[in-house]
């Protein structure tokens, strides 16, 4: 999903899952269909590139709502934490 469309969001939802946990829903068939699911974590879905998405989610996030709390300072005249 592009950048525009999470800095267009109202709100935004992180479901936060390790890696393992993600592989195992993905071979069981939860996310792709199976056939599917075993192309993408021999192709793409790997350890490192998971926690690479994953880090990446965290860190889109955690601007979101430090520009929220920016926004709600400055809003209500607060000067800092």
């Amino acid at each position: 999903m592009p950048d525009s469309v999470i800095d267009r969001a109202d709100e935004v939802e992180l479901i936060d899952l390790t890696p393992k946990h993600l592989s195992k829903r993905l071979a069981e068939g939860k996310v792709y269909v199976r056939e599917q699911a075993q192309r993408v974590l021999a192709h793409y879905f790997s350890p490192g590139n998971l926690t690479a998405l994953r880090e990446l989610a965290l860190r889109c996030t955690a601007r979101q709502v430090d520009d929220q709390m920016l926004s709600y300072m400055r809003s209500h005249a607060i000067p800092g934490p």
